[in-house]
Formats: C-alpha cells, structure tokens, sequence
C-alpha cells in the first residue's frame, strides 16, 4: 500500500492555501497604499 500519494495532495492542498495567502496580502498592501 502506498501512502505517499494522500500526503502529496495535502501538501500540494497546503501550497495552494499559501499561495492563496500570499495574493491576500498582497491585496490587502495595495488597498492600504491607495
């Protein structure tokens, strides 16, 4: 049985929420400059 496959979507999953973050702070700084 493999298990790698599960934690590659976790992480895959966790990459996407950080990059997702990152583009709300990057929204955030540019309301607050304008």
């Amino acid at each position: 049985m493999d298990n790698r496959q599960p934690y590659q979507e976790v992480l895959n999953s966790q990459r996407i929420t950080h990059i997702y973050l990152d583009e709300l702070e990057n929204i955030n700084q540019a309301s607050i400059r304008y």
